[in-house]
């Protein structure tokens, strides 16, 4: 399973993959999100001013914890969007943040 985590530029070493695209203060996409990070890359984000980033990091769970995982996201979710289930807009709502937690496309 993969994770997101948000990290400071200075604390990043070359070979890290980007979990978000990377956009300037106009919202330029500098960098988008899957590219591998160069000591070059680095460098050009410094020069352009970012300060951190969101990196995509591999965590490894056995496949008791990743279920566990799925169905503790799985109830979170159905709470939140307990008194909206009758909407349809709502529910493609939970449907698309299902699928972002999950790491589907």
């Amino acid at each position: 399973m993969k994770t997101m985590t948000l990290m400071l530029l200075s604390n990043i070493q070359p070979g890290a993959t980007l979990a978000r695209d990377v956009l300037d203060a106009s919202g330029k996409c500098l960098l988008a999100a899957g590219t591998e990070l160069s000591t070059k890359t680095l460098a050009l984000l410094q020069r352009r001013g970012v300060k951190s980033v969101a990196l995509s990091q591999e965590n490894p769970l056995s496949a008791e914890q990743e279920e566990a995982w799925r169905q503790t996201m799985e109830q979170q979710l159905s709470w939140r969007f307990r008194q909206v289930q009758d909407d349809p807009h709502m529910q493609q709502l939970q449907g698309l943040l299902r699928k972002y937690r999950l790491g589907e496309q």
